[in-house]
């Protein structure tokens, strides 16, 4: 029983840091998602980087 506990408790651990990563990278999509959006001469200059993220 001691082991389940242990692999519980790890795994718990784990669910917490992937949703505070996934909660992270939301953020950062939605400001670079916007940037590419609002800035015309980035589109013309990095078509692939455009493509990425819009």
């Amino acid at each position: 029983m001691y082991y389940s506990n242990v692999v519980i408790s790890y795994l718990q651990a784990n669910k917490i840091l992937a949703m505070k990563l996934d909660r992270a990278v939301s953020g950062t999509e939605q400001r670079v998602s916007g940037q590419v959006k609002n800035n015309r001469c980035w589109r013309n200059s990095n078509p692939i980087l455009y493509i990425l993220f819009y």
